[in-house]
C-alpha cells in the first residue's frame, strides 16, 4: 500500500541541512556503495488522522541522528518505514519550493512537486533504533558554542580521543569550567551559569558541538551522557556521539604551577598588525622572541628572509620580569585573534615558562607555554 504525504519544501530543506551534517564518516571508497550513505525516513501518524509526523534518520562513522517534522496527508493514516539514498535524496529536496508531495511505495519514493516527479529506488539496509535513555539534565547549547568558539585557537584536528575535545565540569551550581589542552597550550573557558543545576562532566570534541549548536538553533536541550554514548535530545531531534578514550589532563594543576610576575596590557589592534607580520618573517612553525622594556612590549622575528623588530606601547604595566621567551608566532596569532574587546592582557611568569593570554578584564584566557631556542 502506498503512503502520500504532504509536506513543506522550506521545513524539507531544513531537515535535510541536518541530515546532511551526518555522512558515511569512516567508509573507505570502495565501500561507498547505496547503503553506506543511506538514510532513513519513517513516517507515523499518532492519532490516525492524517497528521503525519516523519523521522528522518542517519547514522555517521560515530554518531546518530534522527530529526522530526510534520506533514499531513489527504488519504492515508497508515505507517511508513523505508530507506533512500541519502546524497541523492537530500541533492533533489534542495532545488525544490512550495509543497512537496512525498509517495512511499514498497521498492520507490516518489518525491512531486507540481508537474515535477522523480522517483528514487529505495536501498535495502538496516540502522540501529536510536533510543534515548531515561533522565538527563538541561543544558544550554549556546554555552556548548561559546565554550568552543573560545577554545578553538588550541584544538588540535589530529589529537586522538579527549586530547582533540572540549572538558566540560559542571558545578552543583551550574557555574562551568571547560578546558581545551595541547601539549603546549590550553584555554580556559568558565561562566557563572551553563544553564543546568546538576553537576556533570564530559568531553565532546568541535564537530559535535557544532552539530548539538545547529540542531538546538538556540533553545537548550537535554543531555543524557551513559557509558555507550552521550545523547542530546529536544522536541526536534535526538543525536548521539559516542564516548571519546582517554583521561583529559587535570589542567587547574597545570595552570597552578605558574605564578605571575609581570602583566602587560596593549592595544589588541596593534598586537595583531604585529604578529601578522612576525609571522611573515617567522614562517609557517617560526618563532618570535617575547619580552618587556619598560612600559613596552617588545617582538623579535627572524627568519631564512631576515629579521624584524616590533614595539608596542603598553597601556596598563604592573609587576617585574626581564625574562626573554620564544612562543610559536602562528599560535599566538591565533590566540590573540580570538580575545574578545580592543585590548590584550598577557602575563609573563619566568624564564622559559608560559604566558597566560587574555582579553583584558575577562575570566576566560589561554595558557601558552615558550619553546627553546629560536627553531
Amino acid at each position: 500500500m502506498s503512503v502520500e504525504i504532504c509536506v513543506s519544501a522550506e521545513e524539507l530543506k531544513k531537515t535535510l541541512e541536518y541530515m546532511a551534517l551526518i555522512g558515511p564518516g569512516g567508509l573507505k571508497k570502495k565501500d561507498e556503495d547505496d547503503t553506506a550513505g543511506a538514510m532513513r525516513i519513517k513516517a507515523v501518524s499518532p492519532k490516525s488522522d492524517y497528521r503525519y509526523m516523519l523521522m528522518f534518520s542517519r547514522v555517521g562513522a560515530a554518531e546518530q541522528l534522527v530529526y522530526r517534522m510534520e506533514g499531513k496527508s489527504n488519504n492515508s493514516n497508515e505507517p511508513a518505514d523505508v530507506y533512500v539514498d541519502g546524497k541523492r535524496f537530500i541533492a533533489l529536496a534542495k532545488t525544490f519550493t512550495g509543497d512537496v508531495h512525498l509517495t512511499f511505495e514498497s521498492k520507490e519514493v516518489v518525491l512531486t512537486v507540481g508537474r515535477t516527479e522523480y522517483k528514487l529506488a529505495t536501498v535495502v539496509t538496516k540502522m540501529p533504533e536510536l533510543v534515548v535513555p531515561p533522565g538527563g539534565i538541561e543544558i544550554s547549547a549556546r554555552f556548548l558554542e561559546d565554550a568552543l568558539k573560545h577554545c578553538a585557537p588550541v584544538i588540535s584536528k589530529t589529537a586522538p580521543g579527549v586530547r582533540g575535545g572540549i572538558n566540560f565540569k559542571v558545578g552543583q551550581d551550574g557555574s562551568a569550567v571547560c578546558w581545551a589542552a595541547q601539549s603546549f597550550c590550553a584555554a580556559r573557558y568558565a561562566v557563572p551559569s551553563a544553564g543546568c543545576a546538576k553537576s556533570f562532566e564530559i568531553t565532546l570534541l568541535p564537530a559535535d558541538i557544532q552539530r548539538i549548536a545547529a540542531l538546538a538553533d538556540g533553545d537548550e536541550v537535554k543531555l543524557i551522557s551513559t557509558p555507550n554514548g552521550n545523547y542530546f535530545t529536544s522536541l526536534r531531534f535526538d543525536y548521539m556521539c559516542c564516548c571519546l578514550q582517554g583521561v583529559f589532563p587535570d589542567c587547574e594543576a597545570m595552570q597552578a604551577k605558574y605564578k605571575e610576575l609581570k602583566q602587560v596590557s596593549v592595544n589588541k589592534q596593534e598586537l595583531l598588525a604585529a604578529l601578522n607580520r612576525c609571522c611573515v618573517v617567522a614562517g609557517d612553525n617560526g618563532n618570535i622572541q617575547l619580552y618587556t622594556v619598560g612600559d613596552d612590549l617588545m617582538l623579535e622575528a627572524s627568519g631564512a628572509c631576515g629579521n624584524g623588530l616590533e614595539c608596542i606601547a603598553a597601556s596598563s604595566v604592573k609587576g617585574q620580569d626581564d625574562s626573554v621567551n620564544y612562543l610559536s608566532a602562528q599560535t599566538l596569532l591565533r590566540i590573540v585573534y580570538s580575545c574578545p574587546g580592543e585590548s590584550v592582557t598577557i602575563i609573563s611568569t619566568g624564564a622559559l615558562s608560559a604566558y597566560f593570554i587574555s582579553a583584558s578584564g575577562s575570566q576566560n584566557h589561554y595558557l601558552l607555554s615558550c619553546r627553546r631556542g629560536g627553531a
